[in-house]
């Protein structure tokens, strides 16, 4: 089974950045065709480095109060 996100609207009331696992036959029929992509492991990666931008921007934000 493989995890996708769609791309853009699809049929049955799929929207655009909804996630779901297919099996490799559909999921690489749809990434192939450009209405989704692989869910890959650098997403939960970039969630890390977003807060540690946000932990930044607190401490900015505390020495303009100061």
């Amino acid at each position: 089974m493989s995890r996708i996100k769609f791309l853009k609207d699809h049929v049955n009331g799929i929207k655009k950045g909804d996630e779901g696992e297919f099996t490799e036959g559909r999921a690489n029929y749809l990434v192939r065709t450009g209405v989704a992509e692989y869910v890959t492991e650098a997403e939960p990666k970039q969630a890390v480095k977003q807060t540690k931008q946000k932990l930044k921007t607190t401490k900015s934000e505390l020495c303009k109060t100061c």
